[in-house]
């Protein structure tokens, strides 16, 4: 009976985070394609981590669970990011894309009922590194507290906080396009200047 209600438990948790996890993949710059095969691989090593952790009566605290799944989701989409640049990145790619030189920050209400707008932000999130990148999916994105986020992240307090100020700084600049940042003056900041200046 115990382990009835764990699998229709555990079914149930894999039904509320499916949507959640695969946005992480694909705001995390995946694409479409590698994010579906991703969702199998993920839940596929949930399911063996649950298996092995918490046996078949499954009692774990919800947000234990989720704090597992999200830190095996981040680390399959690490080895996917370096896989995807070993295999792209092979030289700069210069071409010119209006998408990315428009500022998006200035036309968000005109630009966020285009067919693919969310594309376009991932266009944009994929210019940050991912160190910066994936605090500002978990957190701005994806709406998990930073007390969540740090722990997902395995990261210390200081060094959390510190990458999701400057994350943010920079998406910032990189929606609002090379343009617009160009044709407005600011001083250059330290990453000290930057911490000392984070919440």
């Amino acid at each position: 009976m115990a382990a009835r209600r764990s699998s229709s438990d555990l079914r149930e948790f894999v039904k509320e985070n499916e949507r959640k996890i695969y946005d992480f993949c694909f705001f995390m710059g995946l694409p479409p394609k590698d994010c579906d095969e991703l969702l199998i691989d993920i839940f596929r090593d949930f399911g063996d981590t649950h298996k092995k952790y918490w046996g078949t009566d499954g009692h774990a605290e919800p947000f234990e669970k989720q704090l597992v799944l999200y830190q095996l989701a981040r680390s399959h989409i690490e080895q996917q990011g370096m896989m995807n640049s070993n295999d792209n990145n092979l030289g700069r790619d210069t071409r010119y894309y209006p998408k990315i030189e428009a500022d998006l920050l200035a036309e968000w209400n005109k630009l966020k009922g285009e067919r693919d707008w969310a594309s376009t932000v991932v266009d944009r999130l994929r210019l940050l590194e991912l160190d910066f990148r994936f605090p500002i999916v978990l957190r701005d994105i994806l709406h998990f507290e930073d007390e969540e986020t740090a722990q997902i992240l395995g990261l210390r307090w200081g060094v959390y906080r510190q990458r999701l100020h400057r994350g943010r700084r920079e998406c910032a600049e990189k929606f609002h396009g090379p343009r617009a940042v160009a044709s407005e003056p600011r001083k250059k900041e330290t990453l000290s200047e930057v911490r000392r200046d984070a919440p």
